[in-house]
């Protein structure tokens, strides 16, 4: 089942609503973090005990958890392909003390657990990576050509996301998207976890569930998506 929202409705909770009398046991959010918390919210407060996952551009602590409220969000599956800047695992990690840096140089007082300052700096660095790899031709063509091989990229050091060469050396092989496979972060306590996930490639990476099975392992499998 699939429940539609417009950006400019009011909350997304009649669709939760919906969604939950379908009988649904996952619920997959693919919205804008404002609506992603909402629809956290709501599963809550009708007591929905769906196992919630959430796409990249919600998967920010600050943005969408936060504004759920933390202790409805636990349990709460997120992709994200970056690190969670209030991680202190990552203290030593040169990639994420140089984006600690510019936050305090040219940011200072934002709310580092929004991810989507994160997301900026990286997609940042990236074009600033880009652009130096065309060299004086601009042309579209040749942009073009060198995003789709950009070299010398390892984004825990410049980007400070998952670390992986970008470009040709990324094939569509089963070995290639293991490589590439995003990194799944499973909310609890306050705190992210992180997990790596392998996504097999069947012309395509497959539709996948992400759950957790009696022993804390995180396992892949085919799924049919109820998201809104």
């Amino acid at each position: 089942m699939v429940a539609a929202y417009e950006i400019t409705d009011p909350t997304v909770d009649s669709q939760v609503v919906n969604l939950k009398s379908s009988g649904a046991e996952a619920l997959l959010v693919a919205g804008a973090p404002k609506f992603a918390a909402q629809a956290i919210r709501k599963a809550s407060e009708i007591g929905w005990k769906a196992t919630i996952l959430l796409n990249y551009p919600s998967s920010s602590v600050g943005a969408t958890l936060k504004p759920a409220g933390l202790d409805k969000s636990t349990g709460v599956i997120v992709g994200t392909i970056t690190m969670d800047p209030t991680d202190s695992q990552w203290d030593n990690n040169q990639g994420m003390k140089n984006f600690r840096s510019f936050v305090d140089k040219y940011m200072p007082g934002i709310d580092i657990a929004d991810t989507n300052y994160l997301f900026g700096y990286t997609q940042g660095m990236l074009l600033e990576h880009l652009i130096r790899q065309c060299g004086n031709d601009l042309s579209r063509e040749n942009i073009i050509k060198q995003a789709k091989s950009l070299k010398d990229v390892n984004s825990l050091k410049d980007a400070v996301s998952a670390g992986r060469k970008l470009g040709e050396d990324t094939k569509s092989t089963l070995e290639e998207a293991k490589k590439i496979a995003p990194q799944v972060t499973i909310f609890s306590n306050g705190d992210l976890s992180s997990f790596e996930v392998t996504l097999e490639r069947e012309g395509g990476i497959r539709s996948v569930t992400i759950a957790i099975d009696e022993k804390g392992k995180v396992i892949v499998k085919p799924m049919v998506e109820t998201r809104i």
